[in-house]
């Protein structure tokens, strides 16, 4: 088990008759999903491996394309849209989360952690499920990195916002640093009064990067802090 996913558990254990309400955000992918391989195929047919990033030209000089060809003009603008924001660019994930399978799980001891409290506090969990829609990445809690028209759970989710801000103090913990947390709270900052900053709690010691991409974490880090947030270890607070 790892050192971040320990503190947690630890956390809630330790705090939770001053804990009010605990929200679990979970990944809920379709397997056929833009950010996994089998989305994808070459001339010969083969699908890209988990990290290739696939820029807008790739699909225009088909060295990428979607399996559904008519999707093609639909990836393009995808892309573009992604390079376009500089936050980044599609990268091939690992198939992960997928809806009804082990991964999509909440990790057994912080959800062990959490069915103790609701019982103690005779109250509910909250999980809010993102990213089910195949068409769009959603690292963010909040919203899509594409929106959708059409599809209202890829819009911003002011619902969860409003009651964020119901808490005297806000803890963010959970993985990963340099993905989901970094543009969920990111997110959740801009849409946040600037007078109530110093609410928002990031614990470094329940969060850490994905392997390969520690600067995004320390880049997150330090904003985060120079923004007014408390990022701090959870012993800490």
């Amino acid at each position: 088990m790892s050192f971040p996913v320990a503190r947690i558990a630890a956390f809630i254990k330790e705090h939770g008759h001053e804990i009010s309400q605990i929200v679990f955000t979970l990944d809920s992918h379709q397997r056929y999903h833009i950010a996994h391989g089998i989305f994808w195929t070459n001339a010969q047919g083969q699908s890209p491996a988990p990290f290739t990033v696939i820029l807008s030209d790739d699909i225009t000089n088909g060295v990428w394309t979607p399996r559904d060809p008519i999707l093609k003009d639909y990836a393009l603008a995808y892309t573009k849209a992604l390079e376009a924001s500089s936050k980044f660019r599609l990268i091939i994930w690992p198939e992960h989360c997928i809806i009804g399978t082990p991964g999509h799980n909440i990790v057994p001891n912080v959800h062990a952690a959490a069915l103790e409290w609701a019982k103690q506090k005779k109250t509910d969990i909250q999980y809010v499920f993102k990213g089910s829609n195949s068409f769009t990445e959603h690292y963010s809690a909040l919203r899509a990195e594409y929106e959708l028209s059409y599809d209202p759970a890829t819009k911003l989710n002011q619902g969860l916002i409003d009651n964020l801000s119901r808490a005297s103090k806000v803890v963010i913990v959970g993985e990963a640093l340099s993905h989901c947390v970094n543009y969920s709270v990111r997110d959740l900052v801009a849409n946040w009064p600037q007078s109530r900053r110093q609410d928002l709690y990031v614990f470094t010691d329940c969060s850490s990067a994905v392997p390969g991409f520690e600067e995004a974490g320390e880049t997150f880090v330090r904003d985060m802090t120079n923004a007014g947030l408390r990022v701090i270890k959870s012993t800490d607070f």
